[in-house]
Formats: structure tokens, C-alpha cells, sequence
């Protein structure tokens, strides 16, 4: 009041009053008024609200990555036109080169003619491909496999087209730099599979067999 003395106000029925009503419960100004009291009491009738907020976030979590595949799509894409074009540029001159690398294997024995290769002829064997993921995996797992699936089948495409083995380490150096756990600080758990693959992968994809072929 203007004399300084102090009045109730209660802000439901907005009615003033000079003496707390008996039953009433007194707040202090400059606490949480009626909107927070109001949001916590509609909480309160509400059980499923904190349901929907979840729902909620996990939805938002579903576009983020849903955003994040399509522009690692776009750079996979990319790439692959990029290694597409310098392929074609150095397509005759391979041809040649391995046509007679393949009149050199012929007269030789096979590799796992007696028991299977052992030595370095174990980098000659195809890596296995990454192990599917379960149906009710969640959205990483999924992702992890499509990556490795896409990543495996961009080195057996410079495998079986015979790059250099320059070439072949430049390009692993991308990505591993692309797929580096420090790199990707939003989805660590997906690059650092993506990232251990590349390096199980590693001896296979820069197996050296111009070397071996000259060295036998």
C-alpha cells in the first residue's frame, strides 16, 4: 500500500486482502508466479507430457542425422565422378600394363594350391564386408554399415581397375581424413567404426602387386 503496510493479493481470484485469510499459504515477491505454478500444475494433469517431449527430441536427433547422411551422400557422390573421370584418363595405358601382368600369372601356380596363400599373398584375398546390422539396430548402426559398405566398395573399384598404388594411398589419406574421429566430434562413435575399418582394410588396399609380380 502507499503508507508502506503490507496487503495480500491473491492472484487467482484477484482479491486483496490486509490479513492472510486462515488456510492460506503466503509467497514471497519475486518468486514464480502464476504462469510457472500454472505450468507445473498442467505438468501434473498431464503424465504423457514428458513422453512427447522425448518423442520430440528424438525426432529433431532423426532429421539432424538424416541431414548429415545426405550431405555425406553428396561428397560420396563426388568423389566417386572425380575417381570415375581420372580412371578413364589412365584406362588404356592400365589395360596394357595388366594384360601382360596376366600372361606372367599363368605359367605360375596358384595361390591356395596347397592349402591356401599364406605370406603376402594373403593381401591378394578380397576383405570380407562389414557384418549387417540387426533389424532392430538403431539409426548409427545403420549408418556405420552403409558408410563401410560404400567405403569397401570404392576400394574395390581402384583394386580391380589396377590404380597405382599412389593413387591408392592419396585417396585413403581422404578418407581417413574425411571418417577421422576428431573430425567428426557429432557422431564419434560412427567415425571411429568408419575409421577402424579403413585401417583393418588398409594392408588389403594398398597391397603393393606390381612389386610381387616383379619380385617372382
Amino acid at each position: 500500500a502507499a503508507d508502506g503496510q503490507a496487503y495480500y493479493h491473491n492472484e487467482r481470484t484477484n482479491q486483496t486482502a490486509w490479513t492472510l485469510p486462515a488456510g492460506a499459504a503466503c509467497r514471497e515477491p519475486g518468486l514464480p508466479g502464476a504462469a510457472a505454478q500454472g505450468a507445473q500444475q498442467a505438468a501434473e494433469d498431464d503424465p504423457f507430457a514428458y513422453l512427447r517431449q522425448q518423442e520430440e527430441d528424438l525426432r529433431k536427433q532423426r532429421e539432424e542425422y538424416a541431414q548429415w547422411y545426405a550431405q555425406y551422400s553428396a561428397w560420396y557422390a563426388q568423389q566417386q565422378a572425380t575417381g570415375a573421370a581420372q580412371g578413364s584418363e589412365a584406362g588404356e595405358g592400365s589395360g596394357e600394363k595388366h594384360g601382360s601382368g596376366a600372361q606372367q600369372s599363368q605359367g605360375g601356380p596358384k595361390d591356395g594350391a596347397q592349402g591356401g596363400p599364406s605370406g603376402a599373398a594373403k593381401d591378394r584375398v578380397p576383405v570380407r564386408g562389414p557384418a549387417p546390422p540387426k533389424l532392430d539396430a538403431g539409426f548409427d548402426d545403420h549408418a556405420t554399415y552403409a558408410i563401410k559398405s560404400s567405403v569397401l566398395k570404392e576400394m574395390e573399384a581402384m583394386v580391380s581397375q589396377g590404380r597405382p598404388l599412389a593413387e591408392r594411398k592419396k585417396a585413403l589419406r581422404c578418407m581417413q581424413m574425411r571418417w577421422h574421429p576428431d573430425k567428426n566430434p557429432d557422431k564419434p562413435e560412427v567415425a571411429k567404426n568408419v575409421f577402424q575399418f579403413m585401417e583393418e582394410t588398409k594392408p588389403w588396399f594398398l597391397h603393393d602387386h606390381e612389386a610381387q609380380d616383379a619380385g617372382s
